[in-house]
């Protein structure tokens, strides 16, 4: 058997394959059954059954051109060229007449770890020996030394992937595509012949180098999920008017750029837009065009700079989950109400100190997210969320138990550690649904703790398979 020069991982229909490294490459060899993954290459290569691939991952910097022996697999559906130096993908690709998705990515500087030099015995025997402060001393020390260490290699890497070359790509015509994944490229902008894509459906572009929205995106008409996360997008000159043709267009994600406002020409986005990301943005204000996407169905607006959430946002009848997790939110204002389809709400790590009476009257709330914020008690209209599965509301300041919670027949999770909690309403063990409560971190009494109802109330949660930590 020759030594491979590359390293190919070939899946077919089945998974299952013996794992023998002395298995011999036969014609008749079904690829996936006789080669464990190193040996997947040469199967792959010399076998009359590549009639069973349809997911091929290409791998090795060897690698420049797609390989004579991939035209005979016309099963193949997927194709993924990450880690090789193919820059151009042929009109012969069309041969594969079932080839609908290919991942491109490009190949970031290799890390280097940092070795983590352990204590010895000794050194473990010397630290019992000491003091509470001493201790404390002693770990902070050795904290700090092992940050600084991951920062030096972290900007080692940083230097390593600045110095790292953009690639050139180009395509012919190639009408079969519908999902293509070039995220990685170091790309400034988009490779012209991107438009011989016509039937792309899903586009991943993140991890790269855009500054402004291409104008090639209108290009690509039938676009429905296009990704731009982790780029250098402002929004401020071209702002979302390069995306006013993709009318078929239900996710865009932009998260992690340098977007500060949601611009006026959100507008122009698609009314089939159900999924709209603006998370890890400095965003401060956004603009009441926002009102217009009756059809968004989730918006993120995970750690950005929002004092409050804005009021466009209330419009939005058919939003189902909202994330503003991470912002300098203050309070939810009673319009909250009007989101009669809102799911799932994300607060937490905010400057929030209650919740509006009007949280109740959303009907259709499963997850309630609410931890790390100011809150110091739990409204009793809470008690009319029938749907509620999910309950966090660890470090906050509240003092008791939400016994508004007792009667939700739904609830699967309570998180309320890290509170100032003295007492828990042996009820709680009565929900039928319940699998996870957690009121670690509180101030409960061990004269509490040790009381016969307690006790009891420990066995049933133990008995209903309950998660509970205190």
């Amino acid at each position: 058997m020759k030594a491979l020069s590359c390293v190919l991982v070939a899946l077919a229909n089945f998974s299952a394959f013996c794992p023998r490294a002395s298995a011999q490459v036969t014609p008749d060899a079904p690829v996936n059954t006789l080669f464990p993954r190193s040996e997947w290459a040469l199967a792959a290569e010399h076998s009359a059954r590549k009639d069973t691939l349809t997911m091929i991952r290409l791998q090795g910097e060897q690698i420049t051109t797609i390989p004579e022996w991939l035209y005979a697999c016309q099963e193949l559906y997927a194709l993924d060229l990450t880690g090789t130096r193919i820059t151009h993908l042929p009109a012969r690709l069309n041969e594969l007449k079932k080839l609908r998705s290919i991942t491109w990515q490009g190949t970031p500087a290799p890390r280097q770890p940092v070795a983590y030099n352990k204590r010895d015995s000794a050194a473990n025997h010397r630290l019992a020996l000491m003091k509470p402060a001493e201790q404390r001393a002693y770990m902070d020390s050795t904290s700090k030394i092992w940050s600084a260490a991951n920062q030096l290699a972290d900007a080692d890497w940083q230097k390593l992937e600045a110095a790292r070359p953009s690639t050139p790509l180009t395509f012919d015509r190639l009408e079969n595509i519908t999902y293509l994944n070039i995220s990685g490229h170091k790309l400034a902008k988009l490779p012209k012949t991107l438009k011989n894509l016509p039937n792309l459906e899903e586009l991943n572009l993140s991890k790269n180098l855009l500054i402004t929205l291409p104008r090639q995106l209108n290009r690509l008409p039938k676009l429905k999920y296009l990704f731009l996360n982790q780029n250098s997008l402002t929004l401020k000159k071209q702002s979302l008017k390069p995306l006013r043709k993709l009318t078929e267009l239900q996710r865009l994600g932009l998260a992690y750029n340098r977007i500060t406002a949601v611009p006026p020409s959100v507008k122009f986005l698609s009314p089939k837009l159900t999924d709209l990301i603006f998370s890890g943005n400095p965003i401060q204000e956004v603009s009441p065009e926002l009102a217009r996407l009756q059809g968004l169905r989730n918006l993120q607006f995970y750690a950005n700079a929002l004092q409050s959430i804005p009021d466009c946002v209330f419009e939005l009848k058919n939003l189902e989950e909202l994330d503003v997790y991470n912002n300098q939110i203050r309070f939810i204002p009673a319009k909250i109400r009007q989101l009669a389809n809102l799911q799932i709400l994300y607060a937490s790590y905010n400057k929030l100190t209650e919740l509006p009476d009007e949280i109740g009257e959303l009907a259709n709330l499963r997850g309630l997210y609410v931890h790390h914020n100011e809150i110091k008690f739990i409204n009793a209209t809470v008690g009319k969320l029938a749907k509620l599965e999910m309950f966090h509301a660890q470090f906050n300041k509240l003092a008791a138990f939400p016994e508004a919670l007792i009667g939700l027949p739904l609830l699967r999770e309570i998180n309320l550690g890290s509170n100032v909690i003295s007492d828990l309403p042996t009820s709680v063990a009565k929900l039928p649904k319940l699998r996870f409560l957690h009121i670690r971190g509180n101030i409960l009494s061990s004269e509490l703790t040790s009381a016969t109802e307690f006790v009891q109330m420990q066995k049933m949660l133990a008995d209903k398979d309950v998660n509970f930590s205190y």
